[in-house]
């Protein structure tokens, strides 16, 4: 595992994200996937495009 190299929010949980998604997805507009980083081990968004 390398934190270090992992500069996206992270969130401890997919539940989390999940709702962060929702705000996300809200506020941008636009779709978000959300994934478990191989780097760090935590959730990110990655907006769809």
């Amino acid at each position: 595992m390398n934190i270090e190299s992992c500069s996206k929010r992270r969130f401890k949980s997919e539940n989390e994200a999940r709702k962060e998604r929702g705000w996300a997805e809200s506020e941008y507009n636009q779709k978000f996937n959300i994934y478990r980083c191989g780097d760090c081990n935590d959730w990110h968004l990655a907006s769809i495009k």
